[in-house]
């Protein structure tokens, strides 16, 4: 009885098989395969959202900029003895506004270009070094953005100031507008 014990134990130990059946291996490619096309799509979403965080944060910036030049008027009329509201036509008065002419040349000390607004002056133009600029004479390319400035309830003493900018990417436009109140302390 021992001998067909030992016997009937190392035919158990002849037919065991060590190592993966296809049905193990098939289960174990799936699941890597979903992680991997997982991660794949988190990269893609990332990357997209990237882009348009980066847009969105640069629409931000260009609109409170618009509303930072007409302070800039306002303050430098001040120190001349103007109008707190000269340079803008108070009749139309939608604008479009930069720290350069349309013929890309910079204003002495600081002066900012005003023009009444019309829709190719709108678009902002990236100039050789990276900087966005009003005006279609700048030898430069046209970006996705394009700001408007626009005063309305214009009194004695007080106007507001609208900035609004849009982005283009692909088939989507992003608007961004900023609204405030400026007064006449003088």
């Amino acid at each position: 009885m021992k001998n067909s014990v030992m016997r009937l134990r190392n035919t158990i130990k002849k037919n065991l098989v060590f190592g993966f059946s296809l049905l193990e291996i098939i289960t174990v490619i799936f699941i890597v395969s979903v992680g991997l096309v997982a991660l794949i799509s988190l990269n893609i979403a990332t990357m997209r959202n990237f882009g348009s965080l980066k847009t969105g944060t640069a629409v931000f910036y260009l609109a409170q900029e618009g509303i930072e030049l007409v302070r800039g008027i306002r303050d430098r009329n001040w120190t001349a003895g103007r109008n707190w509201l000269a340079g803008f036509n108070t009749t139309t008065p939608n604008f479009v506004l930069d720290y350069t002419r349309p013929d890309g040349a910079d204003y002495p000390l600081g002066n900012v270009y005003v023009a009444t607004f019309t829709d190719n002056e709108s678009i902002l133009y990236m100039d050789a070094n990276g900087y966005l600029r009003q005006g279609q004479g700048l030898a430069a390319n046209p970006s996705i953005y394009r700001r408007v400035v626009y005063l309305s309830n214009i009194t004695a003493t007080s106007t507001e100031v609208t900035s609004r900018v849009s982005a283009k990417e692909g088939d989507k436009t992003k608007y961004f507008e900023i609204k405030t109140k400026l007064y006449d302390f003088h």
